[in-house]
């Protein structure tokens, strides 16, 4: 079996919380076959673990964080060079299963139908439910002064999980608190 691995920042070494998991799933996915992971950020892996290969989308190279240049509060809005690249190295490992790690990615669950696989999305993170609490945590005076902007954004946070829920073949959560969340609909 052939498993190709998104993630949003280059999980080897793994230092943040993200890359502990994407790390632990590339290593539990080796179990069941060839691994390749592909990162949006950072350099290539200096020394990834055995059995996984890595990438890094060329085109995104240099750019900076993408939540300074998406729009979207969770979601990355993939330029079409890093997309095409991204598609370019999905056609050509002709995975079996694709692992999307975190919503900010999701937007690649569209080139499914196209270039065939299951897909799984892992949401580290229920990140509507994140975005609301932070912005719960602001002071009442910095949630009613945009208050319509925070109720969007959360709106918006909120779709995503439930289109990338309702796209990917397989979602994988936290927590049963995570599932339950998910499956409640509007935050």
């Amino acid at each position: 079996m052939k498993i190709l691995q998104f993630t949003v920042d280059c999980p080897y070494p793994p230092v943040s919380g993200a890359e502990i998991r994407n790390a632990a799933n590339a290593r539990a996915l080796t179990a069941l076959g060839e691994v390749l992971t592909v990162s949006f950020t950072g350099g290539p892996a200096p020394s990834p673990p055995p059995n996984i290969r890595h990438r890094i989308i060329e085109a995104a190279r240099g750019r900076g964080p993408w939540q300074k240049r998406s729009a979207h509060p969770t979601v990355h809005l993939i330029p079409a060079d890093e997309l095409a690249e991204a598609a370019a190295i999905w056609k050509n490992f002709a995975p079996d299963l694709v692992v999307v790690e975190d919503i900010a990615l999701s937007q690649l669950l569209a080139l499914a139908p196209e270039l065939g696989g299951r897909t799984v999305v892992d949401l580290h993170n229920i990140d509507s439910r994140t975005l609301a609490d932070r912005i719960g945590a602001l002071s009442l005076w910095q949630r009613l002064r945009r208050f319509r902007e925070h109720r969007a954004k959360i709106a918006q946070a909120r779709e995503a999980d439930i289109l990338a829920a309702k796209t990917a073949d397989q979602v994988w959560v936290c927590s049963e608190a995570d599932r339950a969340t998910l499956a409640l609909g509007p935050a």
